[in-house]
């Protein structure tokens, strides 16, 4: 599909192009696939290719790329709560990209959203008992005690102080971890 992209945008076949940039991005989700494809749309369809491809976001596979394209399309109530409704699913989501959507998130003001994959990080690192990267557990349980005074609905996530209290129940014996957390 790469090839046919570049012969038909050397030969000008902007219907052919058109063709082969959908189909990439139906097959990626991504936000970049999807501008490539917005370049060959007229300004009229542009807005509903936008909405259309918000609506396939919010029931795609991937949920980390869909929140992306969400927040990248300027839709980010939705993808908080594209996020809430599968939080879930953000343990086994890659560890970068979970960073870079949380800090996204952080940034459009969607603390649930944010607070969310935070803790995915946290107790990933935790239940792993990944000793070494302690202090970057530490840095999330910091966030989240920072972010918590400005949230006042989690929506499906327990409460802040429930979370520290199961957090503590089920790890409060890796003083490694605690006291990098105390100030």
């Amino acid at each position: 599909l790469r090839l046919l992209d570049q012969a038909y945008g050397q030969s000008g076949d902007t219907e052919q192009l058109r063709q082969v940039r959908y189909q990439i991005y139906q097959r990626e989700q991504s936000h970049a696939s999807f501008e490539r494809y917005l370049e060959t749309l007229d300004d009229d369809q542009k807005e509903a290719a936008r909405r259309e491809a918000a609506k396939e976001a919010e029931q795609g596979d991937n949920v980390i790329v869909n929140a992306d394209l969400l927040l990248q399309l300027g839709e980010a109530k939705r993808a908080q709560t594209l996020v809430l409704s599968r939080h879930h699913e953000l343990a086994d989501c890659f560890y970068r990209s979970l960073t870079t959507l949380a800090e996204r998130f952080e940034q459009a003001d969607c603390l649930p959203a944010a607070t969310a994959c935070y803790r995915a990080l946290l107790l990933d690192i935790l239940n792993q008992g990944r000793s070494k990267a302690y202090s970057h557990a530490a840095r999330y349980y910091k966030k989240l005690n920072a972010m918590a005074n400005r949230v006042s609905d989690y929506g499906p996530l327990d409460g802040h102080q429930a979370f520290v209290a199961q957090l503590e129940k089920d790890h409060g014996r890796k003083r490694s971890f605690w006291a990098r957390v105390e100030p």
